[in-house]
């Protein structure tokens, strides 16, 4: 038969997720939904009953049943069934085969005494399991929640009546009424029959396991503690469920509390991690694969017995696409059986990253993120259990898998297999052998200019499946104060070349579209062609005159399941942050995202210096999908305030950017607006690594959970045209005696970094507040967490303190931003391994700063209070030319 969409294949089971019967597109079938039971042997192993080979499974958490994900999609004005419908089609597209479900049950589902009340909210919890069971997706039910479900709204408008609301969450494990309706609540949930599997929780195979509270407050005692675990766990075993139970164990290094869940009756004790803290507000520069080597607390042999899940993960605030697989990587090592990265945004969410926003995880939205995560959970399925594999950077190729901070990448290559989150130069060792390959970007296998990931995979001999999802570009820091109406990714449906160099495809392979609504059809050239999102046949040429007849090993599915969010027209964006500082006479490079539903006639470069009245212009040119790039010639780099625009013509009309207005700089009646400005330096004029009032937004401080009390503030420097950050201190009796704060600089040095190896000194301009404060520690920080600190003596005036870099040490620097749970040391080691970069400070990798204040640095401090202020630091060379 030849393809057609109307065509039902049986070929689309591609093997990514055929251990797990998960599928790769097409309408569900039944052939292999998620059904099979476990159990958790005496070393603390969990097991299929029927094989009893180790479980290993990997997935997200997923909100949209209750709290205030229910209430977005809601507002978004999309119906909960279809947004499940769209999400779990994108987690069996993943590969996932477990999603953790978040139930705020506690708070909207039940009544004071624990009451199980059938509503909207159970429904939709029912109507996940069918879907995630249809699709062979293993779920993991969380029913009590504790916190609060109005967040992050006002608490006042919280309606909820469930036994949450009467209970503070200490009195959750203390109070014997609180504890009673928990029983309550958790004996009638297991009892519940789901509506749609019509099987009792109790009894369905498609919840694998239950965590019966989430992040519970300790109880006073060892005692209390284990009677609250087991009086939770007797309620549901009441029922006949036999799953095993899982309790949390990271909320606390407590000892007592480890020795009570060795002795209490569940099966298992459940992790969360986030390495970066939570909530720091922008995307974190930085490298931060050190930070996820080792989890410590898994190694307890207290919890040698126990089962091992990971509930919550994720590496908040950081953007970049190459952290995922290393903690998988980490996770494995320590034992953990399952992971669920915490939280995946809902389709019709994603667009603004309202739900948690420290965390940003969508398959079309943040396709880099999502290949990360697709990678990880390969990582996790196929790494063994307990195996080590190092320190950073060491650690960084693990079996067929490779992260790289530098390239922001996250990759696997195996003889079947390349997956990879942004472009690369690897290839498989033999290519006739590939039959899969998932990206974003290019590769030696796939050259593609788009920015939405794609799926090429081999269906048999000659014929693969093409899958292409749109373009997501990111338009606002995705990390930055959430609002409905604030985009932080566009996605547009352009239409692109790529090339695909397969073997047993040949140059000329015939490429058919076979997705609803779509009709196109072409013939390669090279392997090159022209596409748009869809889903897509590529047929050797010779099969593509006989037919195919759709017989595959793998499963039955339809051809052409595509979800994607619809094609819109917005006005055009340009994203572009200047550099802060440049140097004269050298030639500047603009770069640029011009974000546009088409692709623009022209792009140009408006320059001028302060006091022009015309300015000059340079022509853009595209680089790659929405990058655009201008040169600003050496001889108009010249020492001063550079100001500049970027104007983009389309179809209709031309805008200039930064202020988004019409017309362009040339124009006679063009407006005063705001201009991008770039300060022109010599190359001997000091370099500024921070500045308060500039890098106000961008600093990191100690979180809410640091044990020593402070206070910060931006407050006038030396000059009133200035700003200091100022930081005060009490008392620094409660470990760790110690309150710092970083900076990263992340691009803003890239216009300067060519000329640094020539400066010699530090300029902290600084003074103390109060007698107490007898000094300061600052540290400078390279791109692999190396640090070099140095101690400066302070008074209460003003003063530029000069350190020559020569005096700095390799030394220790508070970890930053902190993770949560506390999991790290505070103060954090040099890198064993340097890579060859010696045993000095090296400019040229250099990352970031860090200012400490406490007792450790100094001897007599007195008792405080303490305190600095900061107005800015800077490189300078001692004898400049």
């Amino acid at each position: 038969m030849t393809v057609s969409k109307k065509i039902l294949l049986t070929a689309l089971g591609c093997f990514l997720f055929a251990a797990t019967g998960n599928f790769c597109g097409g309408e569900v079938t039944q052939t292999s939904p998620s059904g099979r039971a476990v159990k958790v042997d005496e070393q603390g192993v969990m097991r299929w009953r029927d094989t009893g080979e180790e479980v290993a499974l990997f997935g997200v958490n997923y909100c949209v049943t209750s709290g205030y994900t229910y209430r977005a999609i809601g507002y978004a004005g999309v119906s909960h069934q279809e947004a499940i419908d769209q999400d779990v089609a994108h987690f069996a597209r993943m590969g996932f085969d477990a999603i953790r479900l978040c139930f705020w049950g506690d708070w909207q589902a039940c009544d004071k005494e624990g009451n199980l009340i059938d509503n909207e909210h159970l429904r939709l919890l029912d109507y996940v399991i069918y879907k995630a069971k249809q699709r062979g997706i293993y779920v993991l039910v969380t029913p009590m929640i504790l916190y609060s479900p109005q967040w992050p709204e006002p608490e006042g408008q919280n309606k909820s009546k469930g036994i949450s609301k009467f209970y503070k969450k200490a009195q959750m494990s203390t109070d014997a009424a609180a504890i009673k309706a928990q029983q309550n609540y958790l004996r009638q949930l297991m009892e519940h029959v789901n509506r749609y599997t019509y099987v009792a929780y109790k009894d369905e195979p498609g919840i694998l396991i239950f965590e019966m509270v989430n992040e519970p407050a300790n109880a006073p005692t060892k005692e209390q503690t284990i009677e609250y675990i087991n009086a939770l766990a007797k309620a549901v075993r009441d029922t006949g469920c036999k799953k095993p139970l899982f309790y949390n164990c990271s909320q606390t290094k407590w000892r007592p509390y480890m020795e009570a869940l060795r002795e209490s009756s569940v099966e298992g004790v459940s992790f969360n991690w986030y390495p970066t803290g939570l909530m720091n507000g922008f995307s974190l520069p930085g490298n931060y694969l050190p930070l996820v080597d080792d989890y410590p607390q898994m190694h307890e042999p207290l919890l040698a017995s126990k089962a091992k899940i990971v509930y919550e993960f994720d590496i908040p605030d950081v953007a970049g696409s190459h952290m995922y697989p290393a903690a998988a990587r980490t996770f494995r090592t320590g034992g953990v059986q399952w992971a669920t990265m915490f939280s995946y945004d809902p389709l019709a969410l994603a667009y603004c990253n309202t739900e948690y926003q420290t965390h940003y995880a969508n398959l079309v939205y943040s396709p880099n993120k999502a290949v990360s995560l697709m990678i990880a959970a390969e990582a996790f399925r196929r790494l063994p259990r307990g195996k080590s594999y190092g320190s950073y950077p060491q650690n960084t190729r693990f079996g067929p898998f490779r992260v790289s901070y530098e390239q922001d990448l996250s990759e696997m290559v195996t003889e079947q297999v390349m997956m990879y989150s942004n472009d690369t130069n690897a290839m498989g060792p033999e290519p006739q052998k590939l039959e899969r390959i998932i990206g974003c970007g290019s590769s030696a296998v796939v050259d593609y200019e788009g920015t939405g990931c794609y799926f090429v995979e081999k269906l048999e001999k000659g014929v693969w499946r093409l899958e292409v999802y749109p373009d997501a570009v990111w338009v606002n820091d995705p990390y930055g104060k959430p609002r409905l109406d604030r985009e932080v990714s566009r996605i547009l449906w352009r239409k692109w070349s790529m090339q695909v160099n397969l073997p047993d495809l040949g140059p000329d392979f015939a490429v058919e579209a076979v997705n609803e609504g779509n009709s196109y059809k072409a013939r390669a050239r090279d392997g090159r062609f022209s596409i748009t999102p869809g889903v897509y046949i590529l047929k050797h040429r010779e099969i593509g005159d006989k037919g195919w007849d759709g017989s595959s090993p793998f499963g039955a599915l339809t051809l052409g399941e595509f979800i994607a969010p619809r094609k819109e027209d917005k006005p055009t964006v340009v994203i572009h942050e200047p550099y802060p500082e440049a140097l004269a006479g050298r030639k500047l490079r603009i770069d640029a995202r011009v974000v546009s539903t088409d692709v623009p006639k022209r792009v140009t470069l408006h320059v001028r210096r302060t006091g022009w009245r015309r300015s000059a212009t340079y022509q853009m040119q595209r680089q790659k999908n929405y990058r655009y790039v201008g040169e600003i010639p050496a001889k108009q780099v010249k020492a001063g305030l550079l100001e500049y625009a970027i104007a983009v013509e389309s179809k209709d009309e031309t805008r200039t950017f930064p202020a988004n207005v019409r017309g362009e700089p040339s124009d006679w009646d063009f407006p005063v607006v705001r201009l991008w400005e770039t300060l022109v330096v010599a190359e001997d004029a000091p370099v500024v690594l921070f500045d308060a009032r500039r890098d106000r937004y961008r600093v990191i401080f100690a979180d809410r959970w640091h044990p020593v009390r402070y206070r910060k503030e931006f407050v006038p420097g030396q000059t009133p045209a200035s700003l200091a950050v100022r930081v005060e201190v009490p008392d620094f009796k409660a470990e760790p005696h110690d309150v710092s704060f970083r900076h990263m600089f992340g691009h803003k040095l890239d216009a300067r970094r060519a000329g640094l190896s020539g400066f010699d000194t530090l300029k902290v301009r600084v003074r103390a507040i109060g007698e107490a404060t007898s000094g300061v520690e600052i540290a400078l920080l390279e791109n692999d967490r190396s640090a070099w600190t140095t101690k400066a003596a302070l008074s209460t005036e003003w003063q530029d303190v000069r350190i020559p870099l020569a005096e700095l040490r390799a030394g220790e620097v508070a970890v930053m931003p902190r993770d949560f749970p506390r999991i790290f040391a505070y103060w954090e080691k040099p890198p064993a391994v340097r890579g060859g970069k010696g045993d000095h400070l090296n400019l040229e990798e250099l990352a970031g700063l860090q200012v400490s204040l406490g007792k450790r640095l100094f001897e007599n401090e007195g008792d405080g209070p303490f305190g600095v202020e900061i107005e800015s630091i800077l490189l300078e060379k001692a004898n400049p030319q």
